[in-house]
């Protein structure tokens, strides 16, 4: 007897984004190559693009039109999205800070940040924040997810130079790294690599930054 395999909730979403997201990219790929968020000051205004990059700020509008904030896969470069309504859910329903996301549209080289106008149908989420999201990211770019709920993979190791627990994307808890409020589990999953969902918060007794965690588990 072949031995059954057992994928838990979370995971089989994960799973099922990719290969819906596999999808749609072979239909994004066949109009333009996909470019970073850091190239868009060197294309031409007026264009049309295919833009990718980890959501920062998400905002929805009374007119059923959204606005995302992307940040470029190697940062600190950002970009907005004006996305439309169209016949495809907005995109506030279904994406969440640090996810991935493609868009095609048009662009606007406004000022000091770069815009797209896009429409729901040509945005894609491409990949949810626990698969692309890092705890680099967060720390050189912190100003754009301060106070945010995120989830995130990293490594936890206890910190003596602060008596505190950090996680971090080094399994041997080099910085970059975040501070992570206490919990009772900590303790058990120093050195594990752990799935943490929580909101980035500044200590303003010692300006550090915090993540507030409100769930953590072991990595898959």
């Amino acid at each position: 007897m072949r031995p059954t395999i057992l994928l838990e909730p979370a995971a089989l979403s994960s799973l099922f984004v990719t290969f819906l997201s596999s999808i749609l990219l072979l239909g994004i790929s066949t109009e333009l190559p996909i470019v970073d968020v850091s190239t868009l000051q060197r294309l031409d205004d007026g264009c049309t693009v295919t833009v990718r990059g980890i959501i920062v700020d998400i905002r929805a509008f009374d007119s059923g039109a959204d606005m995302v904030v992307l940040l470029d896969l190697q940062g600190p470069e950002t970009a907005r999205v004006h996305i439309s309504a169209g016949s495809r859910p907005r995109v506030s329903t279904y994406a969440s800070v640090g996810d991935q996301l493609v868009a095609i549209g048009r662009l606007a080289l406004e000022g000091q940040i770069p815009a797209v106008y896009s429409i729901s149908d040509r945005v894609t989420l491409t990949a949810y924040s626990v698969d692309t999201l890092t705890i680099s990211m967060v720390c050189e770019s912190w100003q754009l997810f301060i106070y945010d709920e995120f989830t995130v993979k990293g490594y936890i190791g206890w910190d003596a130079n602060s008596d505190a627990f950090r996680i971090s994307d080094d399994p041997f808890g080099r910085p970059p790294g975040l501070r992570v409020r206490y919990t009772d589990a900590l303790p058990i999953l120093e050195g594990e690599m752990v799935t943490a969902s929580g909101r980035l918060v500044m200590d303003l007794q010692d300006m550090s930054l915090e993540l507030a965690v409100r769930s953590i588990s072991i990595a898959l």
